[in-house]
């Protein structure tokens, strides 16, 4: 079965989060032109989940980090309580230039639920940003990690 949008973006987020070592200019890169793709059009999702998949294949570390992930977030089937994903002011503060807040436009996408809306929102934001290992680490995720553990181990 092929995971959801949201499952995919998430985990790719906590893997991201999670890896240890920074991705080369060339991953970033196509991270990069990820982000600007779903956020341009999220109705690609095929063409941009095989974008994404390549970066997560061609990387060992991230692909290890992604598979452990997905499977955390396959065993909740979904089912993620509010309150668990960064708040839009909490990611506005990671989204900085300097000392100087960015300022970025909501853009609501025409997707089916509010959480896909949110998580779409959240990763094209992130997977934008110059580094997105480094912004994924200064997104509160600890609570959603936490979840998805504990789910997991019950």
């Amino acid at each position: 079965m092929t995971p959801s949008i949201d499952t995919t973006l998430l985990a790719l987020l906590l893997a991201l989060s999670n890896l240890d070592e920074p991705l080369s200019q060339t991953e970033q890169a196509a991270l990069n032109k990820a982000g600007k793709q779903l956020d341009a059009n999220p109705k690609a999702w095929n063409i941009i989940e095989k974008g994404l998949m390549k970066v997560v294949g061609a990387n060992d570390s991230l692909h290890q980090q992604y598979q452990v992930a997905i499977a955390l977030l396959e065993a909740v089937d979904g089912k993620i309580p509010a309150g668990l994903l960064p708040t839009e002011a909490e990611l506005e503060q990671v989204l900085t230039v300097g000392n100087k807040l960015e300022k970025r436009p909501y853009k609501p996408k025409p997707v089916e639920n509010s959480q896909t809306n949110e998580i779409l929102n959240m990763s094209s934001e992130v997977l934008k940003t110059l580094n997105p290992v480094e912004t994924t680490k200064k997104l509160p995720l600890d609570k959603l990690k936490d979840f998805v553990k504990k789910s997991f181990n019950k």
